[in-house]
């Protein structure tokens, strides 16, 4: 079947018209291949072009299809505002990328100038100068986009600012877990030197039962229990210290228990998932995960428990961590607790947790609550909103999966 170009179909109005006198007298049979004849001359649909929809919606208007004009125009539209949309969000990720690249080498120069490179200023002065223009480019881009607000590089610069924070608290984290390893071997030699039960905590979990059953035997030995002892660290010594060295690398069970709660943060709300599966969270996700198994490892606590109660211990650090990395996670986590209360809670929510949502002292309708309630009304006057006041009170006071002492956001 021949299809023309748009080209063609452009000319189709004015021949048609001319063969309208002729065939016109066939009645429904000639507007049928009249009909036809058009069909064969529209141009082809791109329904994932919004030039293509446009370019179909006149040639419909043109020949008479006033319906499917209006159609093609309105699906054109959205088309339209979905290629803008996504032109602005690969805008914005492309140009963070350009200025994460600007930042590392502004820090590798401000290093080569503390180290006395004669050249590094002037160099250094010219990149911040193109890092601000660039600042500038993107603010003026999203001013100038039906989806920005004019302050794409600033928010762009701040998120940047947030990602190096914490990933110098995760490396942070990961050199106090390797101090304490050093801490943990000294302390296995002074075990077997001094001829003392080692710590569990210091002994492979798949050893632990073996090693205290071989302690109880120790008990009854006739050389003496402290010999025993001694003979059976020797035992464990190399197992122990092979464990303890692997800590540095990482543990994949702990690795699963976070990747496990994540996911069950991510299952408790809409609002929830979105947060994990934007993109834009992804590295900080990954920074606190880090952070939250070293944090883990690095506590005999941890080590000693139970694999139900490592799994609880596991979400609870998590949670904690990333609550003090994203104000948006905090916000959307608190929300997701209150939709819950609605209907069904999570399956390892329990009744004390609800009860202790606000911290000590400070629920609603209490004393405290009531004290601050007509401070704030006499202080605003007439201009007091109650419901701002409340919003304020549970930003400090309320904690939705239960009371947890929270570290200070570090940033």
């Amino acid at each position: 079947m021949f299809r023309g170009g748009t080209s063609q179909a452009s000319n189709l109005t004015g021949l048609l018209t001319s063969m309208g006198n002729t065939i016109g007298q066939m009645g429904g049979a000639g507007e049928a291949y009249i009909d036809s004849f058009k069909r064969q001359m529209a141009p082809d649909v791109d329904m994932n072009d919004s030039a293509s929809l446009f370019s179909y919606a006149q040639w419909a208007r043109r020949n008479g299809y006033e319906d499917e004009a209006r159609q093609y125009l309105a699906l054109g539209y959205q088309r339209e505002a979905a290629e803008e949309e996504k032109e602005y969000n690969t805008y914005v990720a492309s140009n963070t990328e350009k200025l994460r690249g600007f930042n590392t080498s502004i820090a590798n120069l401000e290093k080569a100038v503390a180290d006395g490179d004669p050249n590094a200023q002037r160099a250094l002065d010219r990149v911040k100068s193109a890092r601000d223009q660039h600042i500038g480019a993107m603010n003026e881009y999203g001013n100038n986009s039906d989806y920005g607000d004019g302050s794409e590089g600033g928010k762009a610069e701040r998120a940047l600012i947030k990602e190096t924070i914490a990933a110098n608290d995760a490396t942070l984290k990961k050199q106090k877990l390797i101090l304490e390893i050093g801490n943990m071997q000294a302390e296995l030699e002074d075990f077997i030197a001094e001829g003392e039960p080692i710590d569990l905590s210091l002994i492979p979990p798949n050893l632990r039962e073996k090693y205290q059953a071989q302690l109880k035997q120790a008990e009854q030995d006739p050389r003496g229990s402290k010999t025993a002892i001694r003979r059976i660290n020797e035992v464990f010594r190399e197992p122990s210290k092979d464990y303890i060295a692997g800590l540095a690398k990482g543990d994949q069970g702990t690795k699963v228990l976070l990747a496990e709660a994540q996911k069950s943060l991510r299952d408790l709300d809409s609002d929830l998932a979105d947060f994990f599966s934007d993109t834009d969270n992804t590295e900080v996700l990954k920074m606190v995960r880090q952070a939250a198994e070293d944090e883990l490892l690095s506590n005999p606590n941890y080590r000693l428990m139970s694999k139900p109660e490592q799994k609880v211990e596991a979400r609870a650090v998590f949670t904690r961590l990333l609550r003090a990395e994203s104000e948006e996670f905090d916000r959307e986590y608190k929300n997701a607790y209150r939709t819950a209360q609605g209907g069904k809670n999570s399956a390892d929510q329990t009744a004390e947790d609800i009860e202790r949502r606000y911290d000590a002292g400070m629920e609603p309708g209490g004393d405290q609550y009531k004290a601050a309630l007509a401070n704030a009304q006499k202080a605003k006057g007439e201009s007091f909103d109650r419901q701002a006041f409340d919003a304020a009170w549970d930003r400090r006071f309320y904690n939705p999966f239960g009371s947890v002492t929270m570290p200070a956001p570090i940033y």
